[in-house]
């Protein structure tokens, strides 16, 4: 369990409760329990910014106090590939069956099914089923109902039907709170004006914030230097040889990104559902470590080095008409505490000198 903070805010279990997050909290928490009378929750807010935490964390409360019941967790977007496979094998009422036997319902980063139609109308078809049989819904995405692109409107008024609230940016005052938090957690004695910098400058959600002490532990245990508003200073102007991103994080930080198990990512079955998540994290590892192409391609399953040209080959083909892989590839380096391609860049080149 973790250790308690000096802070004004609520905490409960793992989740930090904080004013941008509070009214979320209270709705989800409400909605977990077994006597609630709650439609659909709806949570929506920045990438990173808890969505997920705050929702597995009821689920693991629901699971300890009710555990004969079935909780079913999934990424919209692999229910769409789920859903695409199904329909190439003809097999469409058994994936609907698949999903429709569940006591408890968690549906993630519903964005994703943009101007996806029939991904859509499945899902419609399921949340109506779910509704008529009392089966608990959370969803969460980046955008409010009224905010997603290309959904139907019997789909958005569905998602209404219930609590919609969001999850805002964190204040400098919460970021500071966060901060201490999980550098506590570490064990880490941050000074006052450490956790004030970090705070000022770091201007991340809550999952960065967590990579930033991982990273700022790493980077005072390499420097062999006490943690100090000096070190601090040099560590966030950034020093791209300090901390060499791995294999493992990149394909950790994709996995998480697409809501994919890293298994699936690593495995050399041809799954459809994980080719474009390889090949970004293939993008990613030539972009962001020095590690040669016949490395990268053995990290994959034992898969050669031309499998690794091709994959970079074609990420590169698309990026210049393609805003979405953009942006997944930007909130992946985000993930990795990169904030811009340049950076990324800049931090092979120097690892090669």
């Amino acid at each position: 369990m973790s250790r308690s903070v000096e802070t004004n805010s609520l905490r409960s279990g793992e989740f930090l409760v904080l004013p941008e997050n509070r009214l979320a909290y209270t709705a989800a928490t409400a909605w977990g329990k077994s006597d609630a009378e709650t439609g659909p929750v709806y949570l929506y807010g920045p990438s990173g910014i808890g969505k997920t935490h705050l929702a597995e964390r009821v689920l693991r409360r629901i699971a300890a106090e009710e555990p004969k019941l079935v909780l079913k967790q999934f990424t919209a977007s692999q229910f769409a590939a789920e859903l695409t496979e199904a329909i190439g094998k003809g097999s469409v009422r058994k994936l609907q069956k698949g999903y429709r036997d569940v006591d408890v319902v968690v549906v993630e980063d519903l964005q994703a099914l943009e101007r996806l139609p029939e991904s859509q109308q499945q899902l419609l078809v399921l949340i109506d089923f779910w509704t008529a049989h009392g089966i608990r819904m959370l969803f969460t995405a980046r955008k409010g109902p009224g905010e997603l692109e290309g959904f139907s409107s019997k789909l958005v008024s569905r998602f209404r039907s219930g609590v919609c609230t969001t999850l805002r940016p964190l204040s400098v005052e919460s970021r500071r709170l966060i901060l201490a938090h999980f550098a506590q957690e570490r064990g880490l004695l941050l000074p006052e004006e450490v956790l004030d910098a970090l705070a000022k400058e770091s201007g991340g959600s809550p999952r960065e914030l967590v990579g930033l002490v991982l990273r700022l532990d790493a980077y005072g245990k390499q420097s062999k230097s006490k943690i100090n508003l000096a070190l601090v200073k040099k560590f966030l102007q950034g020093d791209p040889q300090a901390l060499p991103i791995t294999l493992t994080e990149i394909v950790r930080a994709t996995a998480a990104h697409f809501g994919i198990p890293v298994s699936q990512m690593r495995s050399n079955r041809r799954l459809q559902a994980c080719a474009v998540a390889r090949q970004c994290a293939m993008y990613l590892a030539r972009e962001l470590t020095s590690e040669h192409l016949s490395k990268i391609g053995k990290f994959f399953s034992g898969r050669d080095h031309s499998t690794v040209v091709r994959a970079c080959q074609r990420i590169e083909s698309l990026l210049p008409d393609d805003p979405e892989l953009r942006q997944h590839l930007a909130q992946i380096r985000k993930r990795l505490g990169i904030e811009s391609e340049g950076a990324g860049k800049e931090r092979r080149e120097k690892k090669k000198k």
